[in-house]
């Protein structure tokens, strides 16, 4: 998974407040994929489960549970950043420019 985005400041709630369940959604998902994993030994290592999945029924459904709570934590951490970027500036209109 990726690298956590710095945690929410105590300021942050004012300004976006959903920064808040953000990071306690992203934490729980990395704690769950953990979780997981530790379930299932055979998803510990450095299988390729491209090629050949895991046998057997639940191992498969862990690992693709595994796959989508990664992508979600990269998703809300793109989520994070975008609210950090700065805003754009407005576009320059012809009124004035010359």
């Amino acid at each position: 998974m990726t690298r956590a985005p710095d945690p929410p400041t105590p300021a942050d709630p004012l300004d976006a407040p959903q920064l808040a369940a953000v990071a306690v959604l992203r934490a729980a998902l990395i704690h769950a994929a953990d979780a997981l994993t530790a379930a299932h030994d055979e998803l510990l290592g450095d299988a390729d489960f491209d090629d050949s999945p895991p046998a057997t029924p639940a191992p498969r459904v862990a690992l693709d549970a595994i796959r989508l709570m990664s992508t979600l934590v990269e998703v809300l951490d793109h989520y994070r950043r975008s609210l950090a970027a700065p805003p754009e500036p407005p576009a320059a209109t012809a009124i004035g420019v010359r």
